[in-house]
């Protein structure tokens, strides 16, 4: 399983966290999960979307690129995950609630 950074462009294996928490991947998923009640992935695929919201709130990028800028492997991942997490698309998002006129 990797991550993507977002601050450097390079991904991180799951392998390589556990590594610099000096712990096992199973020590650090079942660590991450009792203090944060969700698994690493969960929590990287949280942060995604709710990068990716304000992205969308704050610019006018197109969709695809949010969803790579985010760390998504292409817009039609993200649209579904966006819409699992949110119950709608990215751009019925941006419509509802990016500043400026409707």
């Amino acid at each position: 399983m990797e991550f993507v950074h977002r601050e450097f462009g390079h991904r991180i294996a799951i392998d390589d966290l556990a590594k610099m928490s000096n712990l096992s991947v199973s020590q650090l998923q079942r660590e991450f999960r009792r203090l944060f009640d969700m698994s690493p992935s969960d929590y990287v695929g949280k942060v995604r979307l709710l990068m990716a919201r304000r992205r969308l709130e704050e610019s006018n990028e197109p969709v695809g690129s949010v969803a790579l800028e985010c760390g998504f492997y292409d817009q039609s991942h993200f649209t579904k995950a966006f819409r699992v997490e949110m119950g709608i698309t990215p751009l019925e998002y941006r419509r509802r609630f990016a500043p400026g006129p409707k």
